[in-house]
C-alpha cells in the first residue's frame, strides 16, 4: 500500500490501456479473463485523463448500476473487480451500484469523482486498495454491508474499517472514528477539502502516510496515544493553523507539514529525537517553533527548508537550554534562539471543562491558543510559562 505519489500520479495521468482489451457492453467498459470467466469494470477512454482537469471531461455520468455478470460474445463472464481508476475523474458521476459479486476495489477506482454522494460497500468485497476514493469531495455517506467480513463501518461511523485490522482505509467529512479504530491508514482523508476537523480517540496509536494530504483541515489534535507518524501526513494541508503532536512521538517524520501556508507556529513536544527531512519545509508563514524538550533533537539540514528568511524565524527553547541548542543541528540552521520557556510541574487546581479540552493549549483564564503565549500557559495540564526578553 506504500506506493511514492509520484507513481501515482503516473499512474492517473498516464495509464494507458489497449483498446482491444476493453469492451463497452451496455454503456460499461470492461476487461476479461477467458480463463476464470471473470471481469473487471474498466476506465475505457478516460485512461488518461488528468485529476487536475477540472473541465468534468467524463464518460460515466448520473447512476451506474453494474451488474454481477455480463454476456459477451456467447461468453458469460462474473464481474469481479472494479479496476484501477475505472471511474477516476467522472465528475459528474452521481452513484454506483456495486454487485454482490465484487471482491475488489482497486486504487483510484473512484478518484475524484465530485458529484458521488455515497457508496455501499456488498458484503462480497474482500480487498479495497489505497486511494481508491481519493477527491470524492461529495461523499458523505459510505455504509459497509454487515455481513461483509472483511470491513466494516461500525457505529455508522460513514467510514470504511479494515475489521481484522481495526485501520480505518477511508473516511470524508461526516465520518466519526470510533474508538477502537487503532490506525487511520494511507490516503484514508486524502483530498478531502471538506474537512476542517476530526477527532480521533486515544485508541488510535498510528497515522499512516499521507492519510491527511490536500485536505481542508485547519486544526487537529493528536491524542498522545500516537507513537508513530507516516510521512506526508499534512502535506498541501494549506488551510491548516494549528497542530498539537502527540506527546509520545519521538520521530517527526518527512514532509509531515511541508506547504501548510496557514502554519504560523510550531511546538515540538519534549518526546520528540528526531525531525526528519522537510518535515515543516516550505510553510511559509511559520513565525516560530518552540521545542519543549531540554535535550535538543536531531534535526537534518533540509527540515524546515523554506521557512522564513534564512532561517530567521525565533526558535523557543526552555530556560537555561539556549547553549545545548546553539551547538546542537538546531543551532546549525536557525540563528534566532531565545530560551524563554519555563517548564514547571502540573497545577492541580487547573481544570479543563468539556469545552477547553478541544485544545490542550490556553491561559489560565480559559482562553483557548494556537500557539504558546507571553505568561502562564496550560499545555495538557502542566504550566509552561514564556518569558519573552525584554517584556516587563
Amino acid at each position: 500500500m506504500k506506493t511514492n505519489l509520484l507513481v501515482v500520479l503516473f499512474l492517473l495521468l498516464t495509464q494507458v490501456v489497449s483498446a482491444a482489451n476493453e469492451v463497452l457492453v451496455n454503456g460499461i467498459y470492461y476487461r476479461f479473463d477467458s480463463s476464470k470467466k471473470e471481469a473487471e469494470v474498466t476506465n475505457g477512454p478516460n485512461s488518461n485523463v488528468s485529476i487536475f482537469d477540472n473541465t468534468s471531461l467524463t464518460y460515466y455520468t448520473n447512476t451506474i448500476t453494474i451488474p454481477q455478470s455480463v454476456t459477451y460474445n456467447g461468453v458469460t463472464y462474473k464481474v469481479t473487480s472494479i479496476g484501477e481508476n475505472a471511474f477516476a475523474v467522472n465528475r459528474r458521476l452521481k452513484k454506483v451500484n456495486l454487485p454482490e459479486s465484487v471482491v475488489s476495489i482497486h486504487s483510484g477506482a473512484f478518484t475524484c469523482c465530485d458529484d458521488m454522494q455515497s457508496i455501499y460497500i456488498p458484503k462480497s468485497v474482500e480487498d479495497i486498495e489505497y486511494n481508491a476514493f481519493y477527491g470524492c469531495i461529495g461523499l458523505n455517506s459510505v455504509v459497509v454491508d454487515k455481513d461483509n467480513k472483511n470491513y466494516d463501518s461500525r457505529n455508522d461511523c460513514n467510514g470504511i474499517i479494515e475489521t481484522e485490522t481495526n485501520e480505518l482505509i477511508f473516511g470524508n467529512q461526516n465520518t466519526k472514528i470510533p474508538f477502537g479504530v487503532t490506525r487511520i491508514g494511507e490516503w484514508a482523508f486524502a483530498g478531502e477539502t471538506l474537512l476542517t476537523t476530526v477527532d480521533i480517540p486515544n485508541s488510535v496509536t498510528s497515522i499512516g502516510s499521507w492519510a491527511f494530504e490536500e485536505s481542508g483541515l485547519e486544526s487537529m489534535e493528536m491524542p498522545n496515544s500516537i507513537i508513530a507518524l507516516g510521512t506526508n501526513v499534512f502535506m498541501n494541508c494549506r488551510n491548516m493553523e494549528t497542530l498539537v503532536f502527540s506527546e509520545s512521538l519521538e520521530i517527526i517524520s518527512g514532509f509531515i507539514l511541508n506547504q501548510c501556508h496557514a502554519l504560523k507556529s510550531v511546538i515540538i513536544p519534549a518526546s520528540v529525537k528526531v525531525v526528519e527531512e522537510y518535515a515543516i519545509g516550505y510553510s511559509n508563514n511559520v513565525e516560530s517553533i518552540t521545542f519543549l524538550s531540554t535535550t535538543p533533537p536531531a534535526i537534518f539540514p533540509a527540515s524546515f527548508e523554506g521557512l522564513g528568511n534564512n532561517y530567521t524565524i525565533t526558535i523557543h527553547v526552555p530556560e537555561g537550554c539556549r547553549d545545548a541548542y546553539e551547538n546542537s543541528t538546531v543551532g546549525q540552521t536557525f540563528i534566532n534562539i531565545v530560551d524563554d520557556v519555563k517548564i514547571s510541574t502540573g497545577i492541580s487546581n487547573v481544570t479543563l471543562s468539556n469545552a477547553d479540552s478541544a485544545s490542550r493549549i490556553f491561559r489560565l483564564n480559559g482562553t483557548r491558543v494556537s500557539s504558546l503565549q507571553n505568561g502562564i500557559n496550560i499545555v495538557n495540564g502542566k504550566k509552561v510559562v514564556v518569558k519573552n526578553h525584554g517584556s516587563k
